[in-house]
């Protein structure tokens, strides 16, 4: 009985010294499991966009009030990926010199995620005659409405100027001088999907704001 719990008394010693010398090894192990996790749970849980819109220019917005009011445009979307949501992104791109401009467009454009435009006129010039940009008629009433637009070689026209259109503002835009919003053709004439109908449906909607 003696000896019985001698040996409950050093087992107990035993533990105490195992969790004061692991503790913080225990602390930590418990911490990376809790942030794996997170980091998990936010990939599985990931929202697919329905529509992404990309702004290359000269001046910065504000996301924060685009993110406050895309409700507007996400009524008018069509789910692109089958889970029940509309919902949109956009990806803000400040650059201050010409040359960073053409540099970061086209790295967007080749990514190709992209579904509608915003930017700088002068970004658009090196894709006229490439047909990275559907037919501006195929959205865009611009006999109602007449605007500046930029033309390829052969008349077309693929970006249309959105000088003076408020709305923009609703989408942290505040200058809306010398920019002009293009609707992304697919990759390599591949096939239309919903994510570049909603591009197009978008774009035409814009233009039509005040």
């Amino acid at each position: 009985m003696h000896l019985h719990v001698l040996f409950d008394i050093d087992g107990e010693y035993e533990m105490r010294r195992f969790f004061d010398f692991y503790k913080w090894h225990l602390f930590f192990l418990v911490l990376i499991i809790i942030c794996v996790g997170f980091v998990l749970s936010n990939v599985t849980h990931k929202k697919e966009p329905d529509l992404t819109i990309g702004y290359v220019g000269k001046n910065y917005i504000n996301v924060q009030t685009f993110n406050d009011n895309k409700k507007t445009i996400e009524l008018l979307l069509h789910d692109a990926n089958g889970d029940s949501e509309k919902i949109s992104s956009i990806g803000a791109y400040a650059v201050d010199l010409e040359s960073d401009l053409h540099e970061v467009f086209e790295k967007l454009i080749d990514k190709d995620s992209f579904d509608l435009f915003i930017a700088e006129k002068t970004a658009f010039t090196k894709y006229a005659d490439k047909s990275v940009f559907a037919t501006a008629t195929e959205y865009a009433n611009l006999v109602e409405k007449p605007a500046d637009t930029l033309k390829d070689d052969k008349g077309r026209v693929y970006a249309v100027s959105l000088e003076g259109i408020d709305f923009l503002k609703r989408m942290g835009i505040v200058d809306s001088t010398d920019l002009y919003i293009a609707a992304m053709n697919p990759k390599d004439g591949g096939e239309l999907t919903t994510n570049r109908k909603n591009g197009r449906n978008i774009a035409g909607y814009i233009l039509t704001q005040e």
